[in-house]
């Protein structure tokens, strides 16, 4: 039975809601609560960041050779209020480029969430959160808490929705010098996904869109801290479908002549049909450490494992991806490096590589229009093979301001999932460098 069957009704309502009214209503709510708060507690945060790389063709949206603001700048604002001994409320906004268009910023509220804690080992939340799944998950968009310009792609990409609608429990103990908690979560998600293709049967040249995405979610996360240390470990499952688009199974091989055929990517090709799913449910393990090393260096790790449904989807759903940094503060000065790198499955790439490689000779009749189709089956492939080196270093200017530098370097293996690279030119085999500076503040 699908996961969003079984969360009831009540998840039902979020979904016929357009996010503009969820978060309307939930902020709306919240702060008229917080008006009449004895105990309200106001913080803010932001980043200013320019980015430039190597090459001239878009990577993560935004970063090219021109250089941009776009991609690390934002600010926020965060309102925490008690409304009873064990009731309080907090709403975070957020000022930053918007996430299902490339050009435009808008304000969204990340967080908008009622607490109730009865006693301190148990909390219980309702309303619009965060995942907790990864280390830095709940504080991604404040930069001054963490030492890297930005946080590995290769693992904070690789979930559908950092925000979700719905309610969680956490237990907290201390057994001897150890902090234990496990937070239970279950609920709603809506975002988007960023689609690039390279060509689209009947457009000229690259198309870009924001595919509306929205399911329901649980999981539970498990953390340890022992001193200076941490150590998490997740498992989420997601039900996924799509505004617009199903997911396919497969395409199947249409032969022309011998050596000579096509994919059908699409039911309105010839062929036998391609079957479409509505729905795809992800299986995420997640773990992650933070520990302390002789001589004053420091270890961060996270890894993620993803993998689809019983059926697998053609879009290539199933990845794995992880990090490793080495960091020694020193002072006001925190130098680091790490090496991360994500990897679809080799059934996705496999796939990839079959549809990009395929082509029908001119003299076969609507010969460009079934090529075409065959790059617009490869793009729908969900398919990253990158591995990325970074040094950089963090100094600390004063307490909750930081600045940042970073030197990142970007191999690109098959293909990567965040690079926007034109029909007619390679998307793998080729490397480039990514070069950040920021100023972090948090108060």
């Amino acid at each position: 039975m699908p996961l969003s069957r079984t969360f009831g009704q009540g998840f039902h309502f979020f979904s016929m809601m357009s996010p503009f009214l969820r978060i309307l209503c939930a902020g709306a709510a919240l702060l008229a609560h917080a008006v009449h708060a004895q105990d309200v507690r106001y913080s803010a945060f932001g980043t200013i960041g320019y980015t430039r790389s190597s090459s001239e063709y878009r990577y993560q949206r935004a970063i090219d050779s021109d250089g941009t603001l776009a991609r690390d700048s934002l600010f926020g604002v965060q309102l925490d209020a008690s409304l009873a001994p064990a009731l309080s409320a907090t709403v975070q906004a957020r000022l930053a480029p918007a996430s299902n268009n490339d050009e435009e910023v808008n304000l969204r509220l990340p967080w908008a969430f009622l607490s109730w804690r009865p006693s301190n080992a148990l909390t219980v939340q309702a309303g619009k959160m965060r995942l907790p799944v990864l280390l830095y998950a709940e504080n991604i968009d404040v930069g001054a808490t963490f030492p890297f310009a930005r946080l590995p792609v290769e693992i904070y990409a690789i979930l559908p929705a950092w925000d979700f609608y719905g309610v969680s429990a956490a237990g907290h103990w201390t057994p001897g010098a150890l902090e234990v908690d496990l937070d239970s979560f279950v609920g709603w998600s809506r975002t988007s996904s960023r689609v690039y293709l390279r060509d689209r049967p009947g457009s000229n040249g690259p198309v870009a869109w924001f595919e509306g995405i929205h399911g329901g979610l649980a999981g539970a996360v498990l953390s340890v801290r022992r001193d200076d240390s941490r150590y998490r470990l997740g498992v989420l499952v997601w039900d996924t479908r799509l505004d617009t688009l199903s997911f396919a199974r497969d395409y199947p091989y249409v032969p022309i002549a011998p050596g000579i055929g096509y994919y059908q990517t699409a039911n309105d090709l010839p062929g036998p049909g391609v079957q479409m799913q509505a729905r795809t449910r992800s299986q995420i393990v997640t773990a992650g450490f933070e520990n302390e090393l002789p001589a004053g260096f420091r270890a961060v790790g996270e890894g993620v494992i993803r993998w689809g449904d019983r059926v697998s989807t053609a879009a290539g759903t199933d990845a794995w991806g992880g990090y490793l940094s080495l960091l020694r503060p020193m002072g006001a000065w925190t130098p680091y490096v790490y090496g991360a790198t994500l990897r679809s499955s080799s059934r996705a790439r496999k796939l990839y590589a079959t549809l990009n490689g395929n082509r029908v000779p001119d003299f076969v009749p609507n010969a460009a229009m079934l090529n075409a189709t065959q790059i617009w089956g490869a793009d729908s492939v969900i398919v990253s093979d990158q591995r990325t080196w970074a040094l950089g270093t963090s100094y600390a200017l004063a307490r909750g301001q930081v600045v940042k530098a970073e030197w990142q370097r970007t191999h690109v293996g098959l293909k990567s999932a965040f690079l926007d690279v034109p029909a007619g030119t390679p998307e793998g085999g080729r490397q480039l460098d990514v070069f950040s500076l920021s100023y972090s503040f948090s108060f």
